[in-house]
């Protein structure tokens, strides 16, 4: 989902794990909206845009913006993909109850880690990704920098070009770092 396309649907299941990626480009009145959705969907689902407001201390103006700007057409919107969600929650609950113990924990993690993944590219633009692959596919050589946590995965990417023949480099070290 990107500004450009409001209105549009995440995929089932995936409607927290898009206003989690989408919110930290929002004001702070509107990521407070954010964060109250992504953090009690449940409750959401079933409140009023007051309610929201109320519970993010703000207006229901600001509710309505801040679902405008997560790229739903408005908060009766973002209500219906919450609904859909909890629905389809408890439908595949039913069918993969995990065992008790480890194995069950386990399962319950993956789940939660692919819906959040699935969620991750809503704020994808094919056009602005297609770009960058094809400036990747002509770039003689390709500099990743990353900081903090995103370090290993900027040498993680680094490395798979090098593994295909790509002259490629992440420097760790932020005195190397250009």
């Amino acid at each position: 989902m990107s500004a450009d396309s409001p209105g549009t649907q995440p995929p089932i299941g995936t409607t927290t794990a898009t206003i989690r990626a989408l919110s930290a480009g929002l004001a702070p009145s509107e990521r407070r909206v954010a964060d109250v959705c992504a953090e009690r969907p449940r409750e959401v689902a079933w409140w009023s845009a007051a309610d929201l407001a109320a519970a993010a201390s703000t207006s229901t103006a600001t509710v309505v913006r801040a679902c405008q700007n997560l790229g739903f057409s408005g908060f009766q919107h973002l209500r219906m993909l919450l609904l859909r969600d909890l629905g389809a929650e408890s439908s595949t609950a039913a069918e993969a109850a995990s065992p008790p113990g480890s194995v069950g924990v386990l399962r319950t993690i993956v789940t939660e880690v692919g819906s959040d993944l699935a969620g991750g590219l809503a704020p994808l633009s094919e056009a602005s990704f297609d770009d960058a692959v094809r400036v990747l596919t002509n770039a003689r050589r390709i500099l990743v920098v990353a900081n903090g946590g995103s370090s290993t995965a900027a040498t993680a990417f680094a490395v798979r070009f090098l593994l295909s023949g790509r002259a490629a480099e992440a420097p760790t070290d932020t005195v190397v770092q250009p």
